[in-house]
């Protein structure tokens, strides 16, 4: 099997990182994305030290902050440089609004809008033309969104207290997630006739730092949902369909 080339953004933690573990477990080359060089060469080493079966040459530390339009534009320069493609892109880099002495609704906003929205469009806008390079037959030539089922329109009409508990508690994330869905449309509309599958899933309410590690599923059962995204079924099957925990698990509504 032809190794395929997987970027993934936040991969020094989390979700992220537990995906990346999986991927090279899996045989897959990635790009570990981190906002700092420093961030994303530690969790290559730690994910390596606690597996010592992984191929070290499987997994490359990548600096890319969603929040620096420079830091995105220098990270595709360099993956072109370097490979001249990329295979499939795991965009998973995300932020609640929720810490880093964000105070005011606004600060809350404009902090998960820029990272989850903004930042993921750059993103795929700056890695669609080294996609487009890619000559992998599927899963290649493929973008993964991590949205959540907190972003679904339909979902957020749900009476149950539990569900608009969580809406409240997280509306930041969530509102950030609706839009991000949304971006995912205008991508596949985008990208029509180009073979470039989009695939969005929600692995559930996991434990990470993005909640404090309040979730209730382990970080490693969510990555392994984003793992299946990314790596099975075909173009006709996967393009613009939003999983719920896994492909397995059923559809959400947009």
């Amino acid at each position: 099997m032809t190794t395929l080339l997987v970027l993934l953004t936040g991969g020094n933690t989390g979700l992220g990182y537990q995906t990346v573990k999986q991927l090279a477990q899996a045989g897959y080359k990635v790009l570990l994305g981190a906002r700092s060089e420093e961030k994303a060469r530690d969790a290559v080493q730690k994910i390596l030290t606690e597996d010592n079966t992984i191929d070290a040459s499987l997994i490359e530390p990548l600096s890319i902050d969603l929040d620096n339009d420079d830091s995105i534009a220098a990270a595709a320069k360099l993956v072109d440089s370097k490979f001249g493609h990329i295979d499939i892109l795991i965009n998973n880099a995300a932020h609640t609004g929720l810490a880093n002495g964000q105070k005011t609704l606004r600060e809350k906003m404009a902090t998960a809008y820029n990272s989850n929205v903004i930042g993921t469009n750059l993103v795929i806008d700056a890695f669609v033309p080294l996609l487009q390079k890619s000559t992998a037959s599927a899963p290649g030539r493929r973008i993964v969104n991590v949205s959540s089922s907190l972003g679904s329109v339909t979902l957020a009409q749900d009476k149950t207290k539990l569900w608009r508990a969580m809406q409240k508690l997280y509306e930041p994330y969530s509102l950030t997630k609706s839009a991000l869905n949304l971006l995912t449309w205008y991508k596949i509309k985008e990208l029509d006739g180009q073979n470039i599958a989009i695939v969005t899933t929600s692995p559930g309410y996991c434990a990470t730092n993005l909640n404090e590690h309040a979730g209730v599923r382990e970080a490693r059962d969510g990555a392994k949902d984003i793992f299946e995204a990314a790596t099975t079924g075909t173009f006709e099957t996967m393009n613009g369909k939003f999983f719920e925990l896994s492909s397995s698990g059923g559809e959400i509504p947009w």
